[in-house]
This record gives C-alpha cells, structure tokens and sequence, in this order.
C-alpha cells in the first residue's frame, strides 16, 4: 500500500478543521491521545488533539451552553476536580474508550419538589404524554446528528430511527394497557 501526498494532505486539511475550532456547544466532544481535562483558574480546561494538531478550550463558571462533555480516548488525564467542577455545574460527562464506556455522570437535580414531581408523573396520562413527547423529541435529534455526520446518507436503506419519532404520539401511557 502506497501512501499518496493528495491523501495526506486530505487527512492534514481533515485535522486541521477538526482540532481547528474552539467553538463550544452543548455537547462538548475531547478526543485525541494525550487529552487534558482540568481545572486550571477556576475555569474547565480542556486539551485534545492529534500530533501536532491540539485544541485548547475553556469553559467558564459563566457559560451556561455546555450541558454535557463526551471524552474519547484512550489515553489521557481527567481531574477529579475537573469531574467536581461539571457536577457542580450540572454538565454530564461520559468516559469512552473505544471499547466500551468507561464512565458517566449525570447531574441529578437538587430541587426535592422537582423530583418527587418527576417520579409521579409517570402515573398520569399527562406525564406519559410528556413522556411521549421528550422521547420523541430524542429520537428526531439523534436522527438529525446522523444525517449530519454523513451515517444516514441514502435514504433508500432503512434505519432504527427513521420515523419512530412519529409513532411516539400514538403510544398508550402503560396503565391504560
């Protein structure tokens, strides 16, 4: 197998719009060798990358869009003050190796009043339509992210998730079965 210069210069181009952008959304991906997550400042900093290719981000106390961090890699350091730092903000963070997931976290809500609210709901028609709804809402943002990521490209063969948003509404809440 030969190595072509237009394919390395494609995997360049590649790295560099990837590792390229700082910018933040509400999911936050790492992923590389080497990744840092710490705390540096008071502030979540994060470093990923490839080679010679490394990104640096700072999500601050004050920033209030990023609600999860994804972290791929194999290798790499995530501070303990780091995992402190997002519970206490409420931004999840799952760990996964390649293999298998590592770990996860997820913010619990602090509010009593919410939770009990949350756990009777799935007893009224109400809360399983709501149920129904959040569900729904789920499944169609996981649909629109394969399309995006180029998985969902011919719409002629058939995928779990295509239309099961749809049927989401015609469910019965589980005490009416």
């Amino acid at each position: 197998m030969t190595i072509d210069p237009a394919d390395v210069s494609a995997w360049q181009t590649v790295l560099e719009h990837t590792y390229g952008t700082t910018k933040l959304s509400t999911v936050v991906v790492a992923d590389g060798y080497g990744l840092q997550v710490t705390i540096r400042n008071g502030q979540l900093n994060i470093i990923d990358g490839v080679g010679t290719h490394r990104r640096h981000r700072t999500i601050t106390r004050a920033d209030r869009v990023v609600k999860r961090l994804v972290i791929l890699g194999r290798s790499g350091t995530v501070s303990l003050d780091a995992l402190r730092w997002c519970n206490a903000l409420e931004i999840g963070v799952s760990i996964i190796d390649g293999d298998d997931v590592t770990a996860t976290t997820t913010p619990t809500p602090k509010d009593a009043r919410l939770r009990r609210s949350q756990a009777l709901a799935a007893q009224t028609a109400p809360g399983n339509r709501i149920a129904a709804h959040l569900i729904g809402s789920k499944i169609t943002g996981q649909a629109s992210l394969l399309a995006d990521l180029g998985c969902d490209d011919d719409s002629r063969t058939p995928h779990p998730l295509r239309g099961t948003h749809r049927t989401m509404g015609r469910t019965r809440p589980v005490h009416d079965t």
